[in-house]
């Protein structure tokens, strides 16, 4: 009798310990902060992390609440990351959908009605480490920079270094536990140009090889071709010799006042796109400047913050041209500047090559 109360003492012990650890190492984040959505019709309530799966639970309410409305997951969905111990991109797909109450759901079915109106997807767990998550369901549902982190206290940084006679206060970053390094502002001259520092994640990150789906290097007439394949006819276009235009584009999800394409000996040599922005609205500017990083990053995992000398803040990455000597070829940045219309205003800049330009100024539309 005491060997059967031993061995019963032993399992419900066990099971105990099984039960308090798998508590105590899941981890529920409520409401995540989304860096960029383009998604009206649901929202992310949660997500739940844990060593055998990572759980996301969408509100659906948004399509549910109106009448004849329906919802429906695909089975491709995947979530993208990068691996923080091998600095590459990696994706999960769903192995799993169910309603609130745990009832398993069918890919594909269309669903007019939900308990609580909630999606439970269910993936393979993280790699440790883990701080952003993207969410991408092969229909209209796409979710960009989900911060899963665990959350941190933040020590106080001050600083008083950085000083602008040209710039206002607010066009100044604030400081406060921000990762970021100063470094020279571009001058034009290619031996001061930012982005010596050499990133530890630059053996991993991808050549840049192309913009907006078009490969540098290629003639303006195959560059013609290429860009109308991609965007069509229905934009504006001027053609300035070595400096191509074209307005009102959407490139990456992000919708860019211009993107500019430059030509050197009659090859596609640099591009930048820009967005511009009313002066009132300079913080909406830095907000986007912040999201379009976090969508790089994916792709180039070395795109990392700096500090110009005015205190400004900005983004290098891509793989560098010279790892012994790097000249990061993508720069992100928020730039004032006067328009040709004599107006003042912040764009929102995305340089490719910008070290290639010469003296060319690419603000300057």
């Amino acid at each position: 009798m005491k060997r059967i109360l031993f061995i019963l003492t032993t399992i419900l012990s066990t099971v105990i310990l099984l039960l308090f650890t798998t508590a105590a190492d899941a981890r529920k984040i409520e409401t995540p902060t989304v860096s960029t959505s383009f998604t009206q019709s649901a929202k992310i309530s949660d997500i739940t992390l844990d060593a055998s799966s990572t759980i996301i639970t969408l509100d659906v309410s948004p399509t549910l609440s109106k009448s004849d409305k329906w919802v429906s997951i695909s089975s491709n969905t995947y979530i993208s990351y990068i691996n923080p111990g091998t600095g590459a991109s990696e994706t999960k797909t769903i192995t799993a959908v169910t309603n609130a109450s745990g009832t398993a759901l069918v890919f594909g079915h269309h669903y007019y009605s939900l308990p609580n109106n909630a999606f439970v997807l269910k993936f393979p767990a993280l790699p440790d480490g883990v701080e952003r998550i993207n969410l991408i369901e092969n229909g209209e549902w796409e979710w960009y920079g989900i911060d899963i982190a665990p959350e941190e206290k933040e020590e106080e940084v001050t600083s008083g270094i950085f000083s602008s006679a040209d710039f206002d206060d607010d066009e100044t970053e604030d400081y406060a536990a921000m990762d970021t390094v100063a470094v020279d502002d571009m001058d034009g001259d290619e031996d001061d140009y930012e982005g010596r520092l050499i990133n530890s994640l630059d053996e991993v990150t991808p050549e840049v090889t192309s913009v907006a789906g078009i490969d540098f290097g290629i003639s303006k007439s195959e560059f013609k071709t290429k860009l109308h394949e991609r965007f069509g006819y229905d934009h504006d276009e001027v053609d300035e010799g070595n400096i191509y235009h074209i307005c009102d584009v959407r490139i990456g999800q992000v919708d860019y006042s211009f993107a500019n394409f430059y030509f050197v000996n009659g090859k596609l040599d640099a591009a930048s796109l820009e967005k511009y922005y009313p002066v009132s609205k300079f913080q909406e500017a830095k907000n986007q400047r912040d999201n379009v990083a976090n969508l790089y990053r994916y792709k180039y995992p070395n795109i990392s913050s700096q500090i110009d000398k005015d205190g400004r803040k900005y983004y290098l990455g891509g793989k560098p041209d010279n790892p012994l000597f790097p000249l990061y070829p993508i720069k992100i940045s928020v730039e004032k500047s006067k328009g040709r219309d004599g107006v003042t205003r912040y764009y929102l800049m995305v340089v490719y090559f910008g070290y290639k330009m010469g003296g060319v100024v690419v603000d300057d539309i």
